[in-house]
Parts: C-alpha cells; sequence; structure tokens
C-alpha cells in the first residue's frame, strides 16, 4: 500500500514538472520571437532577477507587510461572514443584509479600491478591499451549511431544551464544518489576488503592489515579470498549505 502510494505521488510530481516544463518552453519560445527583453521577460531574466530579490532583505520585509495586511482583511472577513451568517438565522435579518452581500459581490473590485481610497489611508486600502472580498464567501458558505440541518434535528433539540452551546455542538458545527472549510479555500486565492490589486491601485510604502507598479513605470520588465511570479508562487503555497489543513480535518471527519 505504501509503495503504491509513493510511486502515485511521484507520478503526480512529475506530471506536475512536465506540465511546468511546457508552459516554460512556451514563454522561452514568445521571448524569443519577440526578442525584446523591455517587453517581454525570458524564464531566464526572470529567474536571475527574481534570485536577487530573494537574496535581499527588503525583499521579504516587502512580502510579510502585503502578507499582513492581506491576512488582516482575511481573518476580518472570515469572522465577520461566520458571524452574520450565524444571524442569518433570523429572517429579519437575513432579509436586510442579503441585499448587501448581492451588491458587494456584483460591483468591480475596482470600483471598491477606488471608493474606499477616498476614505482611508492607503495602507488600510488593501485590508478594507480583501474583507470585502471575503465576507460574503464565507457568508454564503455558512448560510448553507446552518441550513442543511434538517428541520427534524432542529425540532429534537428545541424538545430537549438543548443549550445554545449544546445545539452548535451538535447540530449545526458537523454541518457547517465542510461548508466552512469549503468557503476558506474559495475566498484564500481572491483574497490574495485582490489585495495585490489594491496595492497595485492606492501604492502603499513597502508592498508587492507598489513594487510592481514602480517596475512598470520604469520598463524594468524582468522586475515586473518577477514580483508577478513572486505574487503566483505566494499564492500557490498559501493554498497548498491552506488545503492541507483542510483535507486533514476533513479527512479525520
Amino acid at each position: 500500500m505504501r509503495a503504491s502510494t509513493i510511486r502515485s505521488k511521484t507520478k503526480k510530481v512529475l506530471s506536475g514538472a512536465a506540465v511546468l516544463f511546457f508552459w516554460i518552453l512556451i514563454w522561452e519560445t514568445v521571448s524569443i520571437i519577440i526578442g525584446n527583453e523591455l517587453i517581454f521577460s525570458s524564464p531566464v531574466s526572470t529567474l536571475h532577477t527574481l534570485v536577487l530579490l530573494f537574496c535581499d532583505a527588503g525583499f521579504w520585509l516587502i512580502c510579510l507587510s502585503s502578507f499582513l495586511r492581506i491576512l488582516i482583511g482575511f481573518a476580518i472577513g472570515v469572522f465577520l461572514g461566520t458571524l452574520t451568517a450565524v444571524f442569518s438565522e433570523n429572517k429579519i435579518f437575513c432579509s436586510l443584509f442579503s441585499p448587501a452581500v448581492a451588491v458587494i459581490r456584483c460591483v468591480p473590485v475596482a470600483s471598491f479600491i477606488i471608493l474606499a481610497w477616498y476614505f482611508l489611508p492607503r495602507e488600510r486600502v488593501p485590508v478594507f478591499t480583501v474583507f470585502l472580498i471575503v465576507m460574503p464567501i464565507m457568508w454564503i458558505n455558512v448560510k448553507k451549511g446552518i441550513e442543511s440541518v434538517s428541520e427534524d434535528l432542529r425540532e429534537v433539540a428545541q424538545v430537549y431544551g438543548f443549550s445554545f452551546i449544546k445545539r452548535m455542538k451538535l447540530l449545526y458545527i458537523p454541518s457547517v464544518k465542510s461548508y466552512f472549510a469549503a468557503g476558506l479555500t474559495a475566498s484564500l486565492g481572491l483574497a490574495w489576488k485582490s489585495g495585490i490589486a489594491a496595492e497595485v491601485l492606492c501604492r502603499p510604502d513597502k508592498s508587492i503592489g507598489n513594487e510592481i507598479f514602480l517596475s512598470k513605470s520604469y520598463l524594468e520588465t524582468p522586475m515586473l515579470f518577477a514580483w508577478t511570479s513572486v505574487v503566483v508562487i505566494f499564492s500557490i503555497i498559501l493554498e497548498k498549505i491552506l488545503s492541507h489543513f483542510v483535507g486533514d480535518k476533513n479527512d479525520r471527519t
């Protein structure tokens, strides 16, 4: 069993490496056809710039600053999205709050970023943007989890006079758990990308978005590609970490 698992993982790694090599080959081919590093950076130039960034202590401070902004917005969105979903058991609250969620989901992210910039310091705009992206996703998922609890179970809990804590522990948490995990997984990638987009527009100090903007402004194409690669790499790492923990929890359940 263990040998088959190792073979399966090895095959998966080799398959991923082959796909990565294929797209790097396409990237290199396009850069050769264009033949101008100022317009389109090659994989070699991008990798060289990326290595130089990794060796710079300032790079890690910039990444940490962006990560903390996005993490704060993500945490607030998860908390308030979950909390409002719980309150949505009240039909009046749900009727009042549902239109706000619908508007947030429909309005383009760029519009929220620009509007927030009028009222908030530029350092807080990414936090607010990430919150607006994450909160509706968590609200919808957790609300679905709560609604999945059958009426029969609710009636049993009411007849036997279950306390609020006991109802949460025995009824709602087991039902909501998978929906909550799905909401986290779905919102994390969007949170990271929307947070970086907000940084590109409002340009807070020590941010990945500001570095992307400056690279574009000064026509430093290899640097632009390198910072974009950083966004992609970190996005993949964060999603893998989250899916690992969420996957472990789901396996245990």
